[in-house]
């Protein structure tokens, strides 16, 4: 007489016993003639019983636990790359995963981002843009630049008669009146010099003061017309002359005033006792000689 082995998937626990066990879910065996069953390894299950191999859970799912009958799917967010894994894998800074059961994450586009476990890309705010893909953040637009929409692949620059000196904005500011940009990616406006204004706003250059007109400072939006008595012959200047009919003098007080200075300077060359004073001396000298 002799005693007949169990099979796998089954066990027997006790000396004379008369029948086998078999493995309950979650538990297997492999070999016949065995005592118990073995408990499923973290990473596997057996979802029915007298089972004689534990399987694996399939990728995109995972176990954690000793002796499963069945696998957990893994949490959007997160993924599973390849079976038997007793734990999920959280996506990456730069990827994110709307499904559970994934396999793998998805990558961010430009002009969006992702950060540690994002079910979803988030997009680039207005003052900011990504030209990469897979980016766990947005970069600022620089000073002379902006964006204005959300997820914006690149920055634009300002153009002539804008600027713009802080970083991360949505637009540029135009040039003031009385000031101007000439070049792209300004991060200032330039005032207009004297001699020159500008009443425009977004102006990419100045307007020189015209004839008997002035400006006397930096930045102005208006120019000046010359005060009564003053002209100004010439364009882009900073003050005006005074008129010299409009000096204070009357033209004929003038020129009598030189005339009179002309009579004196005759009137003293002419008096007596001058040259002839020298004449009447000479006469003396011949007359002593007679004697």
């Amino acid at each position: 007489i002799f005693c007949l082995e169990s099979s796998s998937g089954t066990y027997v626990s006790n000396t004379g016993s008369s029948s086998v066990s078999d493995c309950s879910e979650g538990t297997y065996q492999p070999n016949s003639g065995q005592s118990e069953c073995i408990d499923t390894s973290p990473g596997y299950f057996t979802s029915s019983v007298r089972a004689s191999v534990q399987t694996p859970c399939l990728a995109g799912s995972y176990q954690p636990d000793p002796g499963s009958i069945t696998c957990l799917q893994a949490d959007a967010g997160y993924h599973v790359p390849i079976e038997g894994q007793s734990m999920q894998t959280i996506c990456p800074a730069g990827q994110y995963q709307p499904q559970p059961s994934s396999t793998e994450c998805l990558i961010t586009n430009p002009g969006e981002y992702s950060s540690e476990g994002s079910t979803s890309p988030s997009p680039c705010l207005a003052g900011s843009y990504q030209s990469d893909s897979g980016q766990s953040g947005c970069v600022l637009a620089d000073a002379g630049y902006y964006s204005s929409e959300i997820s914006s692949i690149e920055q634009t620059s300002c153009q002539p008669g804008e600027y713009q000196p802080l970083t991360g904005q949505s637009s540029c500011i135009s040039a003031a009146r009385g000031h101007y940009v000439d070049s792209t990616a300004a991060t200032e406006e330039i005032p207009c010099d004297v001699g020159s204004y500008q009443p425009f706003m977004s102006s990419t250059e100045c307007m020189l003061a015209s004839t008997n007109n002035f400006v006397g400072s930096p930045g102005m939006a208006s120019q000046t017309v010359c005060p009564s008595g003053e002209s100004q012959p010439l364009t882009g200047q900073s003050s005006c002359d005074v008129n010299p009919e409009d000096s204070g003098i009357p033209t004929f007080a003038l020129i009598g005033g030189v005339v009179a200075v002309a009579l004196v300077i005759m009137g003293v060359l002419m008096r007596p006792g001058s040259k002839p004073q020298a004449k009447k001396s000479g006469k003396k000298r011949r007359k002593m000689k007679k004697k």
